[in-house]
């Protein structure tokens, strides 16, 4: 493990041989109640934080009506904003679903858009 995993971080993978590694800062309060709260729930934060990621790249339905709740409270919430990841939610759904395109293709072809337009 290395040394650079503190309280406020975790390992989450590997790529191109290198570990990833993911960051947060907050109090040691914080901190020693997400811990307790994550051993009450029986799981680790290396669960918790895959789940939470991997339910934000699924675009997980209910996790995303939290992100939104979330970001109007912390306002952090922009109609137009909004709208536009919306819009490309619904685009990549469809296109997804007629071209039978997998998650990462239809990602790409957002990718390449975005450096077309300068994004």
């Amino acid at each position: 493990m290395s040394p650079l995993l503190g309280a406020g971080c975790l390992r989450l993978g590997i790529i191109n041989g290198k570990e990833v590694i993911v960051g947060f800062e907050e109090s040691d309060s914080t901190y020693a109640k997400l811990l307790i709260k994550l051993k009450h729930e029986g799981i680790t934060k290396r669960e918790f934080f895959r789940g939470v990621v991997g339910s934000f790249l699924e675009d997980n339905p209910s996790f995303m009506a939290y992100l939104l709740d979330f970001k109007k409270r912390k306002n952090l919430y922009t109609k137009t904003k909004q709208k536009i990841l919306d819009k490309e939610r619904k685009v990549s759904y469809n296109t997804e679903k007629q071209m039978g395109l997998s998650k990462d293709e239809v990602n790409d072809l957002f990718d390449m858009f975005d450096e077309e337009l300068g994004v």
